[in-house]
């Protein structure tokens, strides 16, 4: 496999590292403006995602809505979250959620972050396709993000 394609966002500031060159995508949903960058690669899907609010009015709330909506796109269930700020590389601590999920085809795990910088929540997930999905990959995946600040 190549070295990967670390993507960067200007926006937020947030980078993490795909196996493969991934496809992006934009889309607006009720005044949301969505960037999927999404791939496949073998039994394994990796995505990131921003979500750009006019406003947020609450964080919390706003990680839970959006994690919530991106598991039931895979027709999958929460199987575990929890609270877990995300260290910055500047070491600020931004709002963030670390969770599980489970379906039918799809077993994985992902992280939702508030950004510092603008109303704006990420999400980077790993997912396996059942049943042959490798872990490991998810994993190194996850463990790629970094958000400057």
């Amino acid at each position: 496999a190549v070295a990967g394609a670390t993507i960067t966002s200007a926006d937020t500031g947030y980078t993490v590292t795909f196996p493969v060159q991934p496809k992006k995508e934009l889309t607006t949903e009720k005044g949301v403006n969505l960037v999927l960058y999404l791939v496949r690669d073998g039994d394994n899907i990796f995505a990131s995602q921003e979500g750009f609010y006019p406003e947020i009015k609450d964080v919390q709330a706003e990680l839970e809505a959006d994690l919530a909506n991106f598991v039931k796109q895979l027709s999958s269930e929460i199987t575990s979250k929890r609270n877990a700020d995300f260290i910055t590389t500047a070491g600020t601590t931004l709002p963030a959620r670390q969770f599980s999920f489970d379906g039918p085809k799809f077993a994985g795990k992902g992280i939702a972050v508030a950004s510092g910088r603008c109303t704006c929540v990420i999400i980077v997930a790993a997912t396996g396709i059942k049943p042959n999905g490798k872990n490991a990959l998810n994993e190194k995946f996850l463990s790629s993000c970094k958000i400057d600040k």
